[in-house]
């Protein structure tokens, strides 16, 4: 991503740590924040915290749910297709 100056979304629930990604494609980092349950604002706030200071760029705030639904329409017709464009 970063060769091509293309954004990098980390989400919430990525296995690389904010502070890696960050130091391997700050200028290119997207960080997406998924509601926690409980409304559990401190580990929210946390992750900003530590997103910002990898240098992300962008945050994405994502209120659904990082887990599968088990919603017939959303079950039957696949994940929906999001596409992003960018202007540098």
């Amino acid at each position: 991503a970063k060769a091509h100056n293309v954004p990098y979304g980390l989400s919430t629930v990525s296995g690389m740590p904010i502070e890696e990604a960050g130091a391997r494609a700050a200028d290119v980092l997207w960080f997406q924040l998924y509601r926690f349950p409980n409304e559990d604002h401190k580990l929210g706030k946390d992750l900003i915290r530590r997103a910002d200071e990898a240098g992300a760029k962008v945050l994405v705030l994502t209120l659904d749910t990082p887990i599968r639904t088990t919603r017939t329409p959303s079950t039957t017709s696949g994940p929906p297709v999001v596409v992003m464009t960018t202007t540098s």
